[in-house]
């Protein structure tokens, strides 16, 4: 493990940003517009019906009451456009749901600029950047150069499907780079370096911690208690993980007790920042369908239309009871979403499952599992139903989604082997509970491959960067073993180039 000098990290950032600048640029100005003009909707977006329109046309029409009232006028949770009415109709916000920050933020880009999409551009391209940073400094630790760690990273970085996202408005580029962020600073928290910046760099994480749960909490709010345990779940294994060291005689008194005051710094301040924010968030946007929904009692009524009811398992304790009935409820209402739908969705999954006891959770969690981590599935992936979509976008994300997650299959096949190869590493073992975790409540919740493929991204690329340095690790220890001690020097001169620079 080795400290990265903050220089070359803002290096390696302004390279992906300006590749993400680039990118978005060619993706909104030239490959919509000319390459799909049966799907181009205008303004460089794609999908009449999809969330990039949605959100574009809700900033418009805020950034138009800011430019009439002033900025009392502007929300961060402005209304939702009704999915049943026209394009490029200008929709009543005072009689939408609520709860839409891309649209917000983007809203308060188009009041101080234009309200083009392209403006946006160099927000998303900075927050991708940033996710392949904190990933790269992630699997940096298990590598022996920045230039293996770079080449793990590159499929995060340069997928199709992760174009479409940050160059065009969505939630992911702040929900991707928040949770690497949140992963990548509880790591540095647990497992920190021993020099004389391990100070600034446990500061900068607990920072990074904080702001990426607030940035998490406002696209996605109902993950607030989920980072929550999660912070919790960290600092307890950080704390325990020291206090064993220490009982081992591994570490002195004074190295455990700063490390476990830093990690219960950090667990105060994310806590309190998270209780803040959604006390905050409540206090001026109670109508956020996301924190506080103000058509809680439509939602009750579509739950109760389709019977539901939830029996409690008695030799279950009754707050874990309550997290299963929360995940049944959840994926209740996102199967009634997809029921109720003008057109079945060729990407629903196992509709006809519902949970109704503690059970029938468990009991999916295999099958949730394998969802999460490896749909679409080979059948899918040649031409059919699933393939042929409607539209002429749509049928390329879906066969780029198959030709992505071939690549992480092969990637995927040596992640058993990285567990082999740094089993005794904390790191590991945290970042694969975070991501397993993440990945196991999307499966439960998530009835549809589109939506499940966006969400589970940063758990699942994690995952694949890990295996692929397992697989970089044991092609180079075989390329050692090959030649005799004799001629190394000459292999180590071949493998220098994939060294890289010191940082």
């Amino acid at each position: 493990m080795r400290t990265v000098a903050a220089p070359r990290l803002l290096k390696l950032w302004s390279v992906f940003f300006a590749y993400g600048c680039i990118a978005s640029l060619l993706l909104q100005l030239v490959v919509i517009p000319y390459g799909f003009k049966t799907s181009h909707w205008g303004h460089g977006l794609i999908h009449a019906g999809g969330d990039a329109v949605e959100y574009h046309m809700i900033a418009s029409q805020v950034a138009d009451k800011v430019h009439q009232h002033g900025w009392s006028a502007w929300q961060l949770f402005p209304g939702k456009v009704s999915p049943n009415s026209p394009p490029l109709v200008p929709y009543p916000l005072e009689k939408t749901r609520r709860g839409q920050a891309p649209a917000g933020i983007a809203s308060a880009v188009y009041a101080m600029t234009y309200s083009e999409p392209w403006i946006l551009i160099p927000i998303h391209a900075a927050l991708h950047a940033l996710a392949a940073l904190m990933l790269l400094l992630i699997v940096e630790r298990f590598l022996p150069n920045r230039r293996s760690a770079l080449l793990c990273v590159l499929p995060f970085f340069l997928y199709p499907s992760v174009l479409s996202w940050y160059g065009q408005i969505y939630r992911e580029p702040y929900t991707n780079a928040g949770n690497l962020v949140f992963l990548w600073g509880f790591i540095v928290l647990v497992a920190p370096h021993r020099d004389s910046r391990s100070k600034v760099q446990a500061s900068v994480a607990i920072v990074g911690i904080a702001l990426s749960a607030v940035v998490i909490t406002v696209m996605r709010a109902y993950e607030a208690p989920i980072l929550r345990g999660f912070t919790c779940a960290f600092v307890g294994i950080g704390v325990i993980y020291w206090a064993c060291r220490w009982i081992a005689r591994e570490c002195d008194a004074r190295r455990f007790a700063s490390t476990a005051v830093t990690l219960l710094t950090a667990l105060a301040v994310t806590l309190s920042t998270l209780t803040a924010v959604v006390a905050i968030t409540r206090r001026t946007h109670p109508e956020n369908v996301a924190v506080e929904p103000a058509d809680l009692a439509e939602e009750l009524a579509i739950v109760n239309a389709l019977n539901f009811s939830w029996q409690t398992t008695k030799v279950v304790p009754n707050v874990i009871d309550r997290r299963f009935e929360e995940i049944a409820t959840a994926r209740e209402k996102f199967l009634h979403v997809i029921r109720t739908a003008a057109i079945h969705p060729a990407t629903a999954i196992d509709e006809e499952i519902a949970f109704r006891k503690a059970s029938d959770v468990i009991a999916y969690v295999p099958r949730a599992l394998q969802q999460a981590l490896f749909s679409p599935f080979p059948t899918q992936w040649l031409p059919g139903k699933w393939t042929a979509a409607k539209s002429e976008s749509s049928r390329w994300m879906r066969r780029g989604a198959a030709f992505e997650t071939a690549c992480n299959y092969l990637a995927l096949l040596f992640l058993p082997l990285s567990i082999w190869f740094w089993r005794k590493r904390i790191e590991l073992w945290m970042l694969i509970f975070f991501c397993m975790s993440m990945l196991l409540l999307e499966g439960l919740v998530i009835a549809n491959t589109g939506t499940l493929f966006r969400h589970r991204f940063p758990y699942v690329m994690t995952l694949v960067a890990i295996g692929s340095a397992g697989f970089l690790t044991l092609l180079q220890q075989y390329k050692r073993a090959q030649v005799a001690p004799s001629d190394r020097r000459a292999l180590d001169s071949v493998w220098s180039f994939f060294r890289g620079y010191n940082a």
